[in-house]
Order: C-alpha cells, then sequence, then structure tokens
C-alpha cells in the first residue's frame, strides 16, 4: 500500500438506524507507486479497491447486500429488546411528552458482545467501555482490507488516511451517566472523533484521520 491509499467509514447508531461499512480506495500516482507494483498516472482517477460492510437486515457483505436487493426485501423490523423497552415509550400519538409513535427500525442484529477484541490488541476492560461503533468499524475494516487482499501487516506503518463519517454517539451518554464513576478508557472509547483514530491506532496508519459528524453526512 502506499501512502495515499485511504480507507472511508461510514457509521451511526441511531435510536431507529444502524449501519457500518468501509472502502478502501487507491490514489496512487506513478511518483509513488512501487516499482514491483502496478504503475498509475496522475490522470488516472480514484478506484475502489475492497469494501466491506454491516447492514440492517443480516447483511454482512457487499455480496449480502446485492442478495438482499434482489430479493427485493426490507431491513425494517421491531426494536431489539436489548436496545431499549419500546412498549415502555411507543404510543400512537407522536405528540406525546416522551413518548414515540414510531414502533421500530432499522437495526444491526448481532451481538456486540461477540466483539474478538484480543485480535486487534485490545484488552478486555479497554473494550467494555468501546462504542459498538468503535468495534464493528475496526470489524468492517479488517474485511474491506481482507476484501482488497491487503494484509494487516502490509499496511501497518504506512501513511494510510481514514474518513469517518458518523451522527449519533449514544454510548457516550450511557458512560457518562454517573459523574462519580468514570472510567478512565471512557475518553477512547466513546466520541465520534476518536472513531477514526481508534482506527488508525489499531491498524497502525500514519496517515490523516478525520471523523465528520452530522445527521447528514454519511449519505454525503
Amino acid at each position: 500500500m502506499s501512502g495515499s491509499d485511504v480507507v472511508v467509514v461510514e457509521s451511526s447508531a441511531a435510536s431507529t438506524s444502524d449501519n457500518s461499512s468501509a472502502v478502501l480506495m487507491n490514489l496512487e500516482d506513478e511518483s509513488s507507486s512501487d516499482v514491483s507494483g502496478p504503475v498509475f498516472s496522475n490522470d488516472d482517477p480514484p478506484c475502489i479497491i475492497g469494501t466491506a460492510c454491516r447492514l440492517p437486515g443480516d447483511i454482512r457483505s457487499p455480496s449480502g447486500l446485492w442478495d438482499f436487493l434482489v430479493k427485493q426485501k426490507s431491513a425494517q423490523g421491531p426494536v431489539p429488546p436489548e436496545r431499549y423497552n419500546i412498549d415502555g415509550f411507543y404510543h400512537p400519538q407522536g405528540n406525546r411528552s416522551g413518548a414515540t409513535n414510531v414502533p421500530g427500525g432499522y437495526f444491526i442484529n448481532e451481538d456486540i458482545r461477540q466483539f474478538d477484541n484480543a485480535f486487534f490488541g485490545i484488552n478486555n476492560m479497554e473494550a467494555t467501555y468501546m462504542d459498538p461503533q468503535q468495534r464493528k468499524l475496526l470489524e468492517v475494516v479488517y474485511e474491506c482490507l481482507m476484501s482488497a487482499g491487503v494484509p494487516m501487516d502490509s499496511v501497518a506503518g504506512s501513511d494510510t488516511g481514514v474518513y469517518v463519517a458518523n451522527f449519533s454517539v449514544d454510548y457516550q451518554p450511557i458512560q457518562t451517566r454517573d459523574p462519580d464513576y468514570l472510567h478512565r478508557y471512557i475518553a477512547t472509547g466513546s466520541g465520534a472523533t476518536i472513531m477514526s483514530n481508534r482506527i488508525s491506532h489499531v491498524f497502525n496508519l500514519h496517515g490523516p484521520r478525520y471523523a465528520y459528524t452530522h445527521y447528514y453526512t454519511p449519505y454525503l
């Protein structure tokens, strides 16, 4: 991998919609290419060389997304009970204080406790305080690299950039509800800005890293 590769990542975990996806783009030009690899001219456009995703509807890969679309399925479903008790908040009148008239949404139905933190060099305590979005992003970035045929040791130490689009940090207020017990891993375990840094740190990427936080950002 050259210093002009980038990983573009999208994540959201709002109350009614989840998604995590990653795209690996090659932006090499002739001046930065390895002599043993393919040579790109300055006129060559950026190219996507790897993709991975987690989407509602039990979609775990780009091929799974394709099959989902071909079958014209819907990813809408009820609120998982482990998220929150929808029966305690649902009311058909949406203007009722403290209630919602939305009985379901679009959710990633994976057990976040199955995250293999040791694989990414993260200890058990730190993993406990990691936003589930961080956990899923690490998984999809790894799968994105594998999709591109790029081993982790090959990308390590490169100037690869990481760009994350995000619009929800629901885990942060949960972790900071009790001001008398703020764990040392809260700072790195939650918050939108840390998402790109988490990826760069785990994969040892030395390029720029940015986290864009706005409701519409992941869709732009």
